[in-house]
């Protein structure tokens, strides 16, 4: 009976599916059935009928399912009559069993459906949240952007306001000036044409109240310094055209108006420089000379750099200085000519322009370009090229440039004005307070002693009382005349020039006076009236040269051409740990500069040395030196300088050690070790340990025995593990062999087992340990040194 119903119960599980019964009236909905289906209240009993088996002849089962005490259904095993007619009769009473499949899956759809629609609400609500967050930063970014143009505009007010005032206070100052000046001559003022003054109104469109800027052009020899500043003003000076272009002492002065015409620049920016005033003796040694108390004189400067060479050793030496300086500067990538197939325009000035290029000639271009750019980061600047430079204030500007074609020199304009005008307002403001700095002193015929200067700020006038920096104390004087170059006239041309009551920053400028011959290039020129009284101008004037008193008294000399230079050579030799005992400014040495390193040398032989940077010693100075053994070395380059210092005292220092050799004595303290004592009578064999310092062979030593000192000999020979050593250091243990030319000596009675042995030093070895190989004695072996002078009783 179990068998018959185990397999009725495969085969039901097997079996075909039902058929889907019909709906009956009371099924309403789905809800409904799937409430009905799903719930565990159903107590009726189901009756499954199924067809009876046509080979078998089972009779079918009904399983009635009840419910026990706890809810559980409980399924009832009965037998059913076999009838003939299988399956459910018709008109039974007997209820249809739900689909139960059918209704789980109709309910996963509506699930479905309902997640779907839930999902879709959902994404809905949040886009409409995403557009309303939108519209809100919109409106926010258009109401900070109206702000902004408000404060712009407001600001723009200010700044034309004062402007105008500017404008209007300037006007005033210049009429009443005029005026004066009218009256003192007693001439009657004449009032200006309309037509005149309308004609003065338009070529003057611009009022500035800023000075020009002073541009150096500094790089390494043979870079195209001079024929960039040679291109920038060759057309209207060769032909015989003034154009706006003026020639100063030292310098050239290129006028805005000019500097548009010529290079056909257009300025996309609000220009306050009224033009450049660039010094025309380019090199790094005139840049050492423009300066001022605390900072460089020069406000901007040009670095010029050979594409084809990189950075060579003046280019460093010139940004050293700028470094030093601080300055600002940007840098002209020269010679681009030279690159292979370079396409150039030729005739007047243009922008660069890469893409005119052929691929190769642009590869070539930024492969250069990025090596120096890797040269510059090296030395820690970070810079970029022009146009693809993204901060102006963290980057240098890198413009290509060819000094024969003129490309890139219009770029080169642009920067140098825009960077002015953006970022060194305060630097350029016209101030009242006169500031001036000697470029060189020359006498010229016809004329007597003079002054070449720049006029860097503020006026100076004739008969203006005046305050200069010379080698032996200040210098007070008049100012007898202002000159500058006739129109048209170029500097080399001997006694032409012209005589002006009046000179405006910036200026170069030639100052005659009395008392100008021992004038030091490169230092102050101060008006007494801009410091109240002659002692105070006095006192500020000689502070270019405090730093020149802090000299060493036992060391070398320094010799340069200018204030600035020297300064600089200075600031190397000391970094270098190179004592200075004298200096001196000028173009050649003097006979007293000579014999003072004479007496500097009888103190120490190996300081008789005189470092000359840009000079030039004539044979008499030269021939004065050799005959006091004095050594000299002239260079023109800084380093090269150094460079030959270091080599000549290198080779110094190795001969004088050979020569000293045999003075050397180290300090050592040895203590006997008793089981190694080989002989007991001169010549000893003895076995020690090395406490303190370092032996050597031909040392001599001493004991001290009974508070005596007792000379046991050198030392001839060392062994140490099997074999001979001429040089042993502390904490080695060895075997030496002491020797004596006195009456021999013994353990026992001479020499106890307890004594320390030390080496016999002298006071010649002593100064040639400090002097040669004070590097290689440690600070225990130092005092031990001082314990072996008070043993001894060396002074």
């Amino acid at each position: 009976m179990v068998e018959k119903m185990g397999n009725n119960s495969e085969e039901k599980k097997s079996g075909p599916a039902f058929k889907p019964r019909k709906k009956g009236k009371k099924e309403k909905n789905k809800t409904a059935v799937i409430d009905k289906a799903a719930g565990n209240k159903e107590q009726d009993s189901t009756v499954v009928n199924k067809k009876e088996n046509a080979e078998n002849n089972e009779p079918v089962k009904t399983i009635d399912k009840k419910e026990d005490s706890t809810g559980a259904k409980v399924e009832n095993d009965q037998p059913v009559k076999k009838t003939d007619n299988a399956g459910v009769q018709p008109g039974s009473a007997q209820r249809r069993r739900p689909n139960i499949a059918f209704l789980k899956q109709q309910a996963e759809m509506m699930r479905k459906q309902e997640e779907e629609v839930k999902a879709k609400r959902e994404a809905l609500k949040q886009k409409e949240l995403d557009e309303a967050r939108k519209q809100k930063e919109a409106a926010q970014k258009l109401e900070e952007e109206h702000r902004e143009s408000a404060a712009d505009k407001k600001e723009e007010t200010i700044k034309d306001t004062k402007n105008d005032r500017r404008t209007v206070e300037e006007r005033l100052k210049n009429l009443n000036l005029g005026n004066l000046r009218m009256r003192k001559m007693h001439k009657p003022v004449v009032q200006p044409k309309k037509d005149a003054v309308k004609s003065e109104k338009k070529e003057h469109k611009k009022d500035f109240f800023y000075k020009a800027p002073i541009v150096c052009i500094l790089g390494h020899v043979d870079t195209g310094k001079t024929k960039i500043l040679d291109k920038l003003r060759e057309s209207n000076v060769q032909g015989g055209e003034a154009g706006g272009i003026t020639q100063q002492i030292g310098a050239t002065f290129f006028p805005y108006s000019e500097l548009v015409n010529k290079t056909n620049t257009k300025f996309d920016f609000d220009n306050d420089v009224p033009g450049l005033l660039v010094i025309d003796t380019p090199g790094h040694e005139t840049f050492a000379n423009l300066r001022s108390r605390g900072s460089s004189m020069c406000d901007f400067a040009i670095l010029v750099v050979d594409v084809l060479h990189a950075l060579e050793k003046q280019t460093l030496e010139s940004i050293e200085l700028l470094k030093l300086r601080k300055t600002p500067f940007l840098i002209a990538l020269n010679k681009i000519d030279r690159i292979y197939k370079w396409r150039s325009e030729t005739g007047g000035f243009h922008n660069f322009d890469l893409q005119r290029q052929s691929s190769v000639t642009k590869a070539e271009f930024i492969e250069k370009s990025n090596h120096i750019i890797l040269k510059f980061a090296e030395m820690g600047l970070n810079t970029r090229l022009f146009y693809e430079n993204p901060d102006e204030r963290k980057f240098i500007n890198i413009i290509p440039t060819s000094a024969i074609t003129g490309e890139g020199l219009s770029d080169l304009v642009n920067k140098i004005i825009e960077l002015s005008s953006k970022y060194m307002k305060n630097k350029i403001t016209f101030k009242d307070k006169m500031e001036a700095t000697v470029l060189e002193v020359k006498n010229v015929e016809g004329i007597g002693i003079t002054v070449d200067a720049i006029v860097s700020n503020g006026t100076l006038s004739e008969n203006d009382r005046i305050v200069l920096c010379g080698m032996d104390g200040p210098i007070v004087t008049n100012v007898r005349s202002l000159l500058v170059p006739e129109p048209l006239k170029e500097l080399r041309v001997k006694s032409v020039y012209k005589n002006i009551k009046c000179v405006k920053a910036s200026l170069g400028i030639k100052i005659v006076a009395n008392d100008l011959e021992r004038t030091i290039a490169g230092s102050r020129i101060l008006k007494i009236t801009d410091y109240g009284s002659e002692e105070d101008a006095k006192q500020q004037v000689m502070e270019d040269i405090k730093e020149l008193t802090n000299l060493e008294k036992v060391g070398i000399h320094l010799q340069a051409s200018s204030l600035g230079s020297l300064e600089a050579l200075i600031a190397l030799v000391k970094n270098e740990r190179i004592p200075v005992a004298s200096v001196g400014i000028g173009k050649n040495l003097s006979r007293k500069d000579v014999l003072k390193m004479k007496a500097i040398k009888e103190k120490d032989a190996h300081v008789g040395i005189m470092l000359c940077f840009d000079t030039k010693i004539d044979k008499e100075m030269t021939d004065l030196a050799e005959s006091q053994h004095i050594k000299i070395f002239e260079a023109q380059i800084i380093y090269n300088l150094i460079d030959k210092y270091k080599e000549y005292t290198e080779n110094l220092i190795s001969t004088n050690k050979k020569k000293n050799m045999a003075e050397l004595i180290y300090p050592c303290k040895l203590q006997i070790i008793p089981e190694y004592v080989f002989t007991k009578r001169s010549p000893l064999v003895l076995g020690v340990e090395i406490l303190e310092g370092k032996l050597k062979t031909n040392m001599p030593l001493f004991v001290m025995h009974q508070d005596e000192i007792v000379q046991i000999g050198k030392v001839t020979s060392m062994i140490m593990e099997k074999k001979s050593v001429d040089v042993a250091d502390k904490g080695s243990k060895l075997s030496i062999k002491i020797e004596t030319t006195d009456a021999p000596k013994l353990i026992g009675r001479d020499i106890k087992l307890t004594d320390l042995m030390y080496s016999t030093l002298t006071r010649k070895s002593i100064d040639v340990l400090k002097e040669f190989y004070k590097d290689e004695i440690t600070d225990d072996a130092w005092r031990l040194v001082m314990d072996i002078k008070q043993f001894l009783g060396i002074i």
